[in-house]
């Protein structure tokens, strides 16, 4: 996120939270279990990296926002046009647009699903606008951290304690970056 803000914006990132960042990375690989020595790249892999990078690019175009609109504005046009795409491929694939059997679950998860989407995109154009982006990227790496919590209250699934030690890292690392931004950076009130 730091080298497409850099790319993006010319936002240069703090030498004293590089140290911090490479650490988050190391967390992220403990929480992921993946390893170097078995590394290889394979279609899902490439898959993941080129959406990783069209979410980046995009949580950064929220800079690009009109600024005559406010957050919620941008948030509710943003959604009332995402789902054009996902419905012209929806009929080009030929997918039914009835539902044959729905479960009560299903409609509660589907509810619960919209409110959270927009909650989280509401955030994330408020972070990404007013974050640098190596900071709100840093931010990001908690995903992990709630999917091990996410896991082990719905699920039972116990982490490992390697997975244990990149959730601390990471939060370690998101809170000493945020830290350390805050105090070269203008308070939001500042901003606007």
């Amino acid at each position: 996120m730091g080298m497409l803000g850099w790319l993006m914006f010319r936002e240069k990132v703090r030498w004293v939270t590089l140290p911090f960042i490479g650490l988050s990375v190391l967390g992220l690989f403990l929480i992921t279990g993946a390893s170097l020595t078995d590394f290889h790249l394979g279609v899902g892999e490439v898959a993941a990296i080129i959406c990783m990078l069209g979410f980046d690019v995009g949580y950064l175009m929220s800079r690009y926002h009109r600024p005559v609109f406010n957050n919620y504005q941008n948030t509710t046009i943003l959604l009332l046009l995402g789902w054009i795409p996902l419905f012209i491929i929806s009929l080009a694939l030929g997918e039914p647009l009835a539902l044959a059997h729905v479960s009560a679950v299903a409609w509660i998860g589907l509810a619960l699903s919209v409110v959270l989407n927009v909650v989280s995109l509401v955030a994330i154009n408020y972070i990404f606008a007013h974050l640098k982006a190596y900071v709100a990227g840093n931010i990001l790496l908690l995903e992990g951290v709630f999917a091990l919590v996410v896991g082990l209250m719905f699920y039972g699934e116990v982490p490992a304690p390697l997975e244990l030690a990149g959730a601390v890292i990471i939060l370690g690392c998101a809170y000493v970056i945020s830290a350390l931004d805050a105090h070269s950076t203008p308070r939001i009130e500042e901003l606007t």
